[in-house]
């Protein structure tokens, strides 16, 4: 990063994008746990809990990488 206020905006914009995708991963974690006695379900549902997660870094570096660029580019 440049500056600290590129720094920054990255990291909101990353915030931003990120929370929803989150929040779904907790949601699937939390009705994952009743799931535990039957295990296919429960190894599913924890799939899906890390796809979200990793959906949320994948979406959160993009858009932290394009608000930083664009801080940098306009300042």
């Amino acid at each position: 990063m440049h500056s600290d206020e590129a720094w920054r905006a990255g990291h909101l914009a990353a915030r931003r994008v990120m929370r929803p995708f989150l929040i779904a991963a907790a949601i699937v974690v939390v009705v994952s746990i009743p799931a535990q006695l039957a295990p296919a379900l429960y190894v599913v549902l924890l799939g899906l809990s890390l796809a979200c997660t990793l959906a949320a870094l994948g979406a959160g570096a993009l858009s932290a990488s394009q608000a930083a660029r664009r801080i940098t580019r306009d300042g």
